[in-house]
């Protein structure tokens, strides 16, 4: 029971990142609460999804857009959807690991597949996402790795990480069931790996509540808002 709460409460954080991604495309954060009105809490949650930082690379790059790769690969979706379906039914814990998954790589610096990184622009001696301490209980590496090879089997250069991870997270919502919601596409992959920023600025085990509110605040939230994860997860 307790693994369904969290599933739950991780998933009221992530869906509306993939909903509001259509903010670096300059629509308005009005359409995006239009968008999130069918959870119950829409507002505790667009409030978090509005509050991410996306970098200047991918706010002017992305594009993002519904069946981005409609004409580059358009079975992109049904293959991670199929890979993952298959995974799933081996290791039902892998829909809880993907959404964190997901939920720490968008909480620094935007859905760029940062977090997937083993080295830094190129440099394996730099440290990267994973190894900060708030990331080392990340699972679900593999299996991302596992249905990035199918997706590249399909269309080798074409997808993005970033993307399949986001229909990964998205698909393992729908398998524990939940919701099915469309996600945007066409995230282009990070080079760069963001070791300080992970370290400092997302939560860790052992952080006391003052922290821990204070990394929250920065992403819009107030300690009323804040309590109600703290107590589940």
């Amino acid at each position: 029971m307790r693994s369904c709460i969290n599933l739950w409460i991780v998933a009221a954080l992530v869906i509306p990142v993939l909903l509001t991604l259509r903010s670096p495309r300059g629509e308005t954060q009005t359409q995006t609460q239009t968008t999130s009105s069918f959870s119950d809490s829409s507002t505790f949650s667009v409030k978090l999804a509005n509050s991410f930082p996306f970098n200047q690379r991918i706010r002017d790059g992305s594009n993002l857009e519904y069946d981005f790769y409609m004409d580059t690969c358009p079975q992109a979706e049904g293959v991670v959807r199929s890979a993952l379906t298959r995974i799933y039914f081996d290791h039902r814990d892998v829909a809880p690991a993907l959404l964190r998954l997901f939920f720490h790589d968008c909480f620094i610096e935007g859905c760029d597949a940062s977090l997937l990184l083993d080295e830094n622009n190129g440099d394996r001696n730099l440290s990267v996402e994973k190894q900060a301490v708030p990331n080392q209980t990340l699972r679900g590496f593999d299996k991302i790795d596992l249905i990035k090879e199918e997706v590249e089997q399909a269309c080798p250069g074409v997808v993005s990480c970033a993307d399949i991870l986001a229909l990964a997270a998205r698909d393992s919502i729908v398998l524990a069931g939940g919701p099915f919601y469309p996600v945007l596409t066409g995230r282009r992959d990070s080079h760069q790996s963001f070791f300080e920023e992970a370290t400092d600025q997302i939560p860790r085990p052992d952080d006391n509540v003052t922290r821990t509110l204070n990394l929250f605040n920065l992403r819009g939230f107030n300690a009323r808002e804040t309590f109600p994860i703290l107590n589940k997860l």
